[in-house]
């Protein structure tokens, strides 16, 4: 598999209803440029529900938060 390949086999993951953070890992075992990497993860975050997308960004926000 390449890096073209990529989008189609995370549209299969995304059909099959893969869980994201299987999808999270497997995007992050990819051996392709992290910007790349980067646009494979925002698709997928972008077919999660909302609710999920909210958990996520939170959870990104507290990650990369200065500590107070």
């Amino acid at each position: 598999m390449t890096a073209l390949d990529y989008p189609t086999e995370l549209q299969i993951r995304l059909a099959a209803r893969r869980p994201f953070d299987e999808i999270e890992e497997w995007i992050d075992g990819l051996t392709a440029a992290e910007d790349f990497k980067s646009a494979l993860w925002l698709l997928a975050w972008s077919e999660e529900e909302r609710p999920i997308q909210r958990r996520v960004a939170l959870d990104a926000l507290h990650y990369v938060a200065p500590a107070h």
